[in-house]
């Protein structure tokens, strides 16, 4: 329940924040109602509508990385997989999920580590994809 919840969370957060991005096209549109600001003020509120994208992307990939974690912690005590490959997933979404967290309290961070800190999930991600579908769900036996 709480990975569903923190997924549902991450995926408000994602969409709301995909909505707002179209507040920038809609101060930038040139439409009639908008003639009571000046170029420089819709220019402003635009360029605020996407910085705010940007910082709220972030939070959204805060709770990817939460809800990763603990889908990871399933995967690991259900045994579907192999235990290795779900703490390799349970480590890569924690590493999202701090990260992040990182670039949002040190923005300097971001030029640093950006280009690399979503590899072990990918690598996770792919490899998890891969497994299922070669492998599927070994089920534990019971006895």
């Amino acid at each position: 329940m709480l990975a569903a919840f923190l997924r549902l969370v991450e995926n408000t957060i994602l969409a709301v924040t995909t909505v707002n991005l179209l507040a920038a096209l809609v101060l930038l549109s040139g439409a009639d109602y908008l003639r009571a600001l000046d170029a420089q003020q819709l220019q402003a509120l635009a360029y605020a509508s996407l910085r705010l994208y940007g910082a709220l992307y972030e939070v959204g990939f805060v709770f990817l990385g939460l809800g990763s974690t603990v889908f990871g912690y399933l995967w690991f005590k259900s045994r579907y997989i192999p235990r290795g490959l779900a703490a390799w997933g349970i480590f890569s979404s924690l590493v999202v999920a701090i990260v992040t967290l990182a670039v949002m309290v040190f923005p300097s961070l971001a030029a640093v580590v950006i280009p690399v800190y979503f590899a072990p999930i990918f690598i996770f991600e792919v490899t998890l994809g891969l497994w299922l579908l070669v492998k599927g769900i070994q089920a534990p036996i019971v006895e």
